[in-house]
């Protein structure tokens, strides 16, 4: 019995390719959470600023 050597690199190569884009996908969100914190850090900040002037 050969092994089809072609099917087996596919197919890895498919499982390789879906855990890369999961890891995009977590990256992605992690960095648009963060970009929302720092945001709203901003927003906060902001606010604290206009208050000290007046």
């Amino acid at each position: 019995m050969a092994m089809d050597f072609h099917a087996i690199a596919a197919t890895t190569s498919r499982q390789h390719f879906g855990m890369l884009n999961q890891l995009l996908a977590d990256a992605f969100t992690a960095l648009t959470f963060c970009n929302a914190e720092i945001a709203d850090a901003g927003e906060i900040t902001g606010q604290r600023q206009l208050r000290n002037k007046m």
